[in-house]
């Protein structure tokens, strides 16, 4: 955004907002941190369906 000389990073906490300010010789690193808590979290996503898959069909599989 040209102009800002700031940035602020928010997040919620117990249903309240948090903000921390991002001074911009770290707007960078942050950004990537910012990325791989996106991947990181997809796949946390990812990994949770296939257990849930996998134990789906161990119960099928199961004798009655």
């Amino acid at each position: 955004f040209p102009g800002h000389t700031s940035r602020y990073l928010t997040d919620k906490v117990g249903g309240k907002t948090r903000t921390l300010y991002i001074p911009l010789s770290r707007l960078e690193e942050v950004k990537e941190w910012n990325q791989n808590y996106k991947v990181a979290k997809r796949l946390i996503a990812e990994l949770s369906e296939i257990q849930r898959k996998l134990l789906l069909a161990e119960i099928r599989a199961r004798p009655r």
